[in-house]
Order: structure tokens, then sequence, then C-alpha cells
């Protein structure tokens, strides 16, 4: 029933949307016998835009469209867009305009941070909701930075207890209705290699110390958030898994068809992301050129299905590599500079560098660049023009940075 509902119920949020005259509370009141499930359902379908102005139609659908079970259903289904970090003492941050891509993306610099950037080298961690975690890797203590994008919202600054913490990612906990900044430090504990790990709420603006401790820590990857948990991929050979619920570590083995002998000679590029709510693991197998893309289908039971198979031979062949005055086509060499940014319904956009960011079509097997312009800065050098650019990842290198990151909808 619900189903058969979802095409004139869009219409009629479309005419209570547009609707200027009085008659707003008369469509209101078709939705007035919907529980609020179908409703939310419903409306995390909309465009952000369009979603935004559900706000003012009644206090219902404010209250509605400010939970918790919205915000998750919609960054769920939302189109990705991409972060780009680029530069090394003074870096730059900008989100790609995905309106733009057609034959080349625009950028717009992130102002709210241009402060922060000219004071501190800046370091992205990691994202969720629309909120971005960020560290001052060069600052005289640890400091560290959430904030929304697309919001005219304040920056909120974490003072770190001391330069031992590791950042490891942000994520929204349902039971306590909060955002939380998880860290990893060494344990005090000799005698044991494990780690600590402190919570720090951004509502409550305070800390909290786990009372489990691990023998792992997460690497510098952003963490993928699915299932209400956070997953690494811990050097290609497992999955450090933990549950935002119970607030415990689990050690979890990669999907693969091989024996873990053959695992690390073999498989290189062992990303993580999230495709529609469901956790998708990335391995290129180096003799075949081909990345699998395996899909979590039970989390309980740690049951994976390889979706999808990529010949990744036109990487290879089509972008060859320039390295020291010599052109390299090695497979291997430019594998290792794979990194998958995200993947959203047919669509896997990967940055290799060197190379630079690229879309595939795993329903058409199609392959295609995405030319970044960007207008950047001269670092350290005020007095000089800004220039467009179209050959970012060329130029920085390693320092040219991509984050898959979805528009928020929430506020701290």
């Amino acid at each position: 029933m619900v189903v058969h509902c979802y095409t004139w119920i869009l219409s009629l949020f479309r005419q209570i949307i547009h609707d200027h005259n009085h008659s707003v509370d008369i469509h209101v009141d078709y939705f007035a016998n919907l529980a609020d499930d179908i409703v939310i359902d419903i409306i995390s379908r909309l465009p952000e835009a369009t979603l935004s102005q559900c706000r003012n139609v009644c206090r219902r659908w404010r209250m509605l469209t400010s939970s918790p079970r919205l915000v998750e259903l919609y960054h769920t289904r939302a189109k990705p867009a991409t972060l780009m970090y680029v530069g090394a003492l003074h870096p730059e941050i900008f989100i790609i305009d995905e309106k733009s891509r057609v034959e080349s993306c625009e950028t717009r610099e992130i102002e709210v941070l241009r402060a922060l950037a000219v004071s501190f080298n800046l370091v992205l961690i990691s994202s969720c909701n629309g909120f971005v975690l960020l560290h001052a890797s060069q600052a005289p203590c640890p400091l560290y930075y959430v904030f929304n994008p697309f919001s005219r919202g304040k920056i909120k600054t974490i003072c770190g207890r001391h330069w031992q913490d590791v950042p490891c990612g942000l994520f929204f906990h349902p039971t306590a209705n909060e955002y939380i900044v998880l860290f990893a430090s060494s344990s005090s504990k000799k005698e044991t290699k494990s780690y600590e790990y402190h919570m720090y709420l951004l509502g409550a603006k305070k800390w909290r110390l786990m009372v489990a401790n691990f023998h792992q820590a997460p690497n510098n990857a952003s963490p993928a958030i699915a299932n209400r948990c956070l997953y690494w991929s811990i050097r290609g050979t497992n999955i450090l898994v933990f549950d935002i619920i119970n607030e415990k570590f689990l050690n979890k083995p990669v999907p693969s068809e091989r024996s873990c002998c053959k695992l690390r000679t073999l498989e290189l590029t062992q990303d993580l992301s999230v495709k529609e709510g469901d956790l998708c693991f990335f391995s290129v197998r180096i003799e075949d050129t081909v990345m699998d893309i395996w899909v979590l289908e039970d989390n309980a039971n740690w049951v994976w299905s390889k979706r999808y198979s990529v010949n990744l031979k036109w990487g290879a062949e089509k972008n060859p590599v320039a390295v020291g005055g010599s052109v390299h086509r090695g497979l291997d060499f430019c594998f290792c500079d794979a990194k998958v940014i995200c993947i959203h319904k047919d669509e896997l956009t990967l940055y290799w560098n060197h190379i630079g960011l690229l879309s595939y079509n795993l329903r058409l097997h199609k392959i295609k660049k995405i030319r970044v312009k960007v207008k950047l800065k001269a670092f350290g050098d005020s007095k000089r023009p800004c220039a467009y650019d179209d050959g970012i990842g060329n130029r920085y290198g390693c320092y040219c940075n991509y984050m898959s990151y979805t528009k928020g909808l929430a506020t701290l």
C-alpha cells in the first residue's frame, strides 16, 4: 500500500511546497492518518533543498524533519558529494559541485575554514551526517574541529587531552542522541599491548573513558559507517569493527577467495565504503588487473557476496604515470595509488595519484575522467594571482586527497 502511494504523495508534497495560498492546512490533512515512520520514509527521498522547506509546513513536519531517523535515512539514500583537500603547509578544502559533472567539475571553497587553514595545517579525518572532523596537526596544542560546510552553524572546537590521542572517527550515537568523536591512545599498562579509547561528547562537551580496551587501533583512514557500526580496514588483512550501541570492538576477516598466505602479495587497495546503507569492501587482484567489490549481506554472521568485478586495465594503459622523468605503465605502481572515494547506485568514483578523479559506471562498464577545476591560491605568497588548475593530482601528488561527503540536515 505504501509503495503505491509514493507517486501521489510526492506530487502532493510539491503542491504543498509551492502553495502560496492559505490552503496548506488542507493539504496537511491528507497526511494526518499516515504514521510518522511512513512520512519520514517518504520525505527522506526528497532533494535537500525541498526537504529543508518542509520544516515550514507545520509543527509536526518540523519535528519529523529534525528526527535522527530521517537524518539517517536521508544520508543513506542521498548521493555523496566529494571533499577535496589540497596543499601541504597551508591547505585548502573544497567541495566539488556535483551539478557541474558533465565534462568538468567546478569547486567551491569552504570559506568558514579560511581563517583556520591560514593558521594551522588541517587534516581531514572523517565525516558523518553532514559534519566533518578535522585535526589541526601543527597547532601548539591538540585541536580538532567539527562543522557542517553547508550550514551557517559555528565550528565546534575540541581541545585534546594530549598528543598521544589519535582521532579515529566521528559518529552519531542513537541511544544517547549525541555526536561523538572517538580517540585511541596507547594503554598505560606496559605488560600488555593494548589501546585505551576515549569519547568526546559534542553536546555535553565532556570526555568519557570506554570500559573495554582493545589490542588494535584504527589506521588514519576514514571509517565507513553502516549497521550502527564503524569499520576500518587494517593493513588489508582484517576489518576492525566498533559496535556503536554496545561500545565494543571486534576483529573480522576481510572477504576473499584466496588463502591468507597469498592475500598480502596478490591483493592491494583494500578500501571500505557504504552503498545505500550496505558496507562494501574493495580489493585489487594484481595478476588479473581486476577490482572486486564485495557487499556485506549479513552483519551478524559476517556473510559477504562478491557483487562486481571491475577491469582496471584502462587505468594503466590509457593513463601512463610520469615519475622521475620516465613513464610508467606498470600495474603494480598504479594500483598502489588507487583509492575508492565512494560508490552510489551504479557509479564508482576513484582517485588515482598522478592520474586524477575517475568515474566508472558499473552497469555500462564505461569509464570517464572527471576534470576538476579549482581556483587555487598561491601558498605562502598572497601577492600572486589566483589561477584555475585542472591538473591538481599531477601538481600536488600525495598532498591532494579526496573524501566522500553527504550534505547534512542536522545541527550541533
